[in-house]
C-alpha cells in the first residue's frame, strides 16, 4: 500500500539500519533502496552497518560538543544553538520569551574546603535539580563554572516564571548531601 511502491518510483528493494542517539533513542533509519528486487548478500548488509555506525559515531561527536560532560545538560554552545533560531522567531513576530540565569553562590570555597569532587557533585546534584524541574520544551544549560540557564517553554508568564524560580530556590534550602555523607548548605543568585 506504501505510495513509493505501488506508484512512482516503484521502489522494489529495502534494505535498512536504524540509526541510533548517544542515549539510545532511534533517530531514524540508513536505508538503500532500488527499482529492481533483489537480495543483498552478507558483505553488503555489513557495509551498511559500518555506516550506520559511522553515522552514530557522528551523533556521538556533536553530542559530545553540545553537551557539558560533567552534567549531561547542554553546554554553552548548546545552549546557543538550541536557543538561537527559537528566539529569532520570537523577536520577529516580537513576542516575550524568559530565560532564567542561575548561579550557585560559593562554589569556590567549597571546593577549596571539601574538594573539587565536592564541588562537581554540587554542580550534578544542581543540574539534576534543575532538570527534574523543566518541562518538555524548557531548554537547560550549563553555561560555564556554577552558571546555569533556562530558557523557559512558550507561553510561559513573568509570574510562572518567577514561581518556577521560587521553587528552584525552596528545594536549594535543602542541604546538598556530598561525599561521606558531608552536608553543605547552598544558596543561589537568580536572573
Amino acid at each position: 500500500a506504501n505510495l513509493l511502491v505501488t506508484g512512482v518510483p516503484f521502489i522494489r528493494f529495502y534494505a535498512g539500519c536504524p540509526l541510533r542517539l548517544p542515549g539510545g533513542d532511534i533517530a531514524g533509519t540508513l536505508c538503500v533502496v532500488a527499482t529492481r528486487p533483489r537480495i543483498p548478500d552478507g558483505e553488503e548488509l555489513t557495509l551498511l552497518k559500518d555506516i550506520a555506525a559511522l553515522v552514530e559515531e557522528e551523533f556521538y561527536i556533536i553530542s559530545l560538543a553540545l553537551t557539558d560532560a560533567l552534567t549531561g545538560v547542554l553546554n554553552r554552545r548548546g545552549f546557543y544553538k538550541k536557543c538561537e533560531p527559537w528566539i529569532t522567531l520570537k523577536k520577529k513576530r516580537k513576542q516575550a520569551f524568559c530565560i532564567i540565569l542561575f548561579d550557585l553562590d560559593n562554589l569556590k570555597p567549597v571546593n577549596d574546603k571539601y574538594g573539587h569532587v565536592a564541588g562537581d557533585q554540587l554542580l550534578q546534584q544542581f543540574a539534576g535539580i534543575l532538570r527534574r524541574s523543566t518541562g518538555q520544551g524548557d531548554i537547560l544549560a550549563r553555561l560555564g563554572g556554577d552558571e546555569f540557564a533556562i530558557l523557559l517553554e512558550p507561553m510561559v508568564s513573568t509570574a510562572e516564571a518567577v514561581a518556577f524560580a521560587e521553587r528552584i530556590v525552596e528545594i536549594m534550602k535543602t542541604p546538598v548531601i556530598l561525599l561521606n555523607n558531608k552536608t553543605l548548605d547552598v544558596s543561589l543568585s537568580i536572573g
